[in-house]
């Protein structure tokens, strides 16, 4: 069946008078046809800088850059695992409506790039595959690409404690990145303070201890610093 013309992933709308003016990313080619609404990505533009910010969604493989004068594909992350359109087509057709996401996860292919930023010529993202994350980052000027399993977080935990990661990441500046632990994560987050698992040196923990699970997200930001081999 030829892919519907309302079937698009962005629009452009006049802001003054609330038409729509153009449509951009067939969702057929670019998001391999999901039309699920119970699972849409929980975060689809990042900003890059004051110029253009980068689009992406739950099973693009491809990352989308956006400015005021264009859009245009980025970067496309290329692998045999990559979650296709007949994953989803069987996902859509098989998975009971009540366990969608573990059907999901049990295909064991890649998807969800998220988490993503760039500075000083490199890009960071992390992808799943299945229930496992990627972390990785690709040098712009050598197209070297590095993939870890981990990150260590050594300003919000104790050395011996840095596999433990809650902050999602929100967006980047041009100092450094901010990271959240959502409301739904406030609950797990305060055990850390039970089990030491927080650096002593944590800023304004004082504050953070005496939170409530329901409580706002928690914001952290993260300075940019230059290496001493660099």
């Amino acid at each position: 069946m030829a892919p519907s013309k309302r079937d698009f992933l962005l629009q452009k709308l006049d802001t003054c008078k609330g038409k729509q003016q153009s449509t951009f990313l067939n969702a057929t080619q670019y998001n391999k046809g999901w039309k699920n609404p119970s699972y849409i990505h929980d975060h689809v533009f990042y900003t890059v800088n004051e110029e253009s910010s980068r689009f992406m969604q739950v099973f693009m493989n491809t990352i989308i850059y956006i400015s005021r004068e264009k859009v245009m594909p980025y970067l496309s992350l290329q692998s045999e695992d990559i979650m296709t359109a007949e994953d989803i087509e069987s996902i859509e057709k098989d998975a009971p409506i009540h366990s969608v996401f573990d059907y999901i996860f049990s295909k064991n292919k890649i998807f969800d790039i998220n988490s993503y930023f760039e500075h000083d010529g490199r890009i960071y993202f992390v992808y799943r595959n299945g229930l496992t994350s990627t972390f990785t980052t690709y040098d712009t000027e050598t197209n070297e690409t590095k993939l870890y399993d981990t990150i260590a977080d050594d300003l919000l935990f104790e050395k011996d404690n840095m596999h433990v990661w809650f902050p999602k990441f929100g967006c980047a500046g041009n100092e450094g990145v901010y990271y959240y632990v959502n409301t739904n994560a406030i609950g797990n987050f305060m055990e850390g303070f039970s089990l030491n698992l927080f650096s002593k040196n944590l800023n304004k923990s004082d504050k953070l201890k005496k939170m409530k699970d329901d409580a706002n997200p928690v914001i952290f930001f993260y300075k940019y610093k230059t290496l001493p081999d660099e």
